[in-house]
C-alpha cells in the first residue's frame, strides 16, 4: 500500500475492510499507522486502540501526548468506520515513542500496573533510552513474570530524510476535472477513494496520491458539512 502511495486514512480503511471480513467476531486488531513527512518533523497518524503516542524533547521533557481517536481495526463495518487522521509537528531532535499494551500492562505485585505514566517516566529518564532498555525494565518491573500481552516498541528521532524525491511529471495538455455527486454518491463510503482513483489516472499525479487524498477528503467533508448540512465551524470547538 505504501508503494502505491496510499494515504494513511486509505490504508486504515482498507485494512479494516479486510479484517472485518477475516477475523472472528471476538477478535480485533489494535494499530497505529504513522506517515513521516520528508522533513522528518511533520506526521500524519491514524491510531486505534493503542496507548497514547509520546513525544519528548532533547531535554527529556514531554512535548506531546496524543491519544488514539479510533476503535481498533476489524470491529466497525465500512459505513461506520472513521478513517480521519491526526496531524502533528515536532522539532528536529525530538523522539517519538509508540508501543503496544503489553508494555504499560506490566504488573508489579506491590506497585501495581505500570501504566502510560510509568512508561513515559522511563522514556524521559535518559537520552539513551531504546526499545531493548524498555523491554528489560519491564521484565525487572514484573520480577521476571511473563508479560500478559505482546510488547512492540517503536522509537523515532525527528530528522530530515536524505533521499531524492521523484520528479513530478507535469501533464503537457491542460485539463479540467469536474465531478457531479448526487445524494447516492455522497452516501457511498468509498466515494473519495473513487474520486482519488480518477485523479491519479492522470500522468504525474500518482506521485502525490497521499497529498491528493488529504486535500480531496477535506474538500469533500467541508462541502457536505458546511455546504449541504449548513453546520457551523464553531461546533468543532465544543466538547
Amino acid at each position: 500500500m505504501t508503494l502505491k502511495g496510499l494515504a494513511v486514512g486509505e490504508m486504515a480503511s482498507r485494512l479494516n475492510r479486510l479484517l472485518v471480513n477475516l477475523l472472528p467476531a471476538d477478535m480485533f486488531c489494535v494499530a497505529s499507522i504513522l506517515e513521516i513527512h520528508a522533513n522528518g518533523k511533520n506526521f500524519t497518524l491514524w491510531s486505534g486502540g493503542l496507548p497514547r503516542l509520546a513525544v519528548k524533547t532533547p531535554e527529556q521533557e514531554i512535548r506531546l501526548l496524543i491519544d488514539p481517536q479510533h476503535m481498533p481495526l476489524g470491529i466497525l463495518e465500512e459505513h461506520e468506520f472513521d478513517n480521519q487522521t491526526q496531524y502533528f509537528e515536532t522539532e528536529w531532535g525530538d523522539t517519538l515513542l509508540l508501543y503496544t499494551d503489553g508494555l504499560m500492562e506490566s504488573h508489579h505485585k506491590e506497585l501495581g500496573m505500570l501504566g502510560e505514566e510509568g512508561v513515559e517516566q522511563w522514556f524521559t529518564r535518559s537520552s539513551q533510552v531504546n526499545a531493548q532498555l524498555l523491554v528489560d525494565k519491564a521484565e525487572l518491573y514484573r520480577a521476571g513474570a511473563a508479560a500478559e500481552d505482546d510488547i512492540t516498541i517503536v522509537l523515532f528521532k525527528s530528522r530530515p530524510f536524505q533521499f531524492k524525491l521523484p520528479e513530478l511529471l507535469a501533464e503537457p495538455i491542460p485539463f479540467n476535472l469536474s465531478f457531479h455527486l448526487t445524494a447516492q454518491h455522497i452516501k457511498d463510503a468509498q466515494v473519495i477513494d473513487q474520486v482519488v482513483a480518477i485523479v491519479n489516472s492522470i500522468p504525474g499525479l500518482a506521485a502525490i496520491r497521499s497529498e491528493l487524498f488529504t486535500v480531496i477528503t477535506e474538500l469533500t467533508n467541508n462541502a457536505i458539512e458546511h455546504g449541504i448540512l449548513g453546520l457551523s465551524s464553531d461546533l468543532k470547538a465544543e466538547p
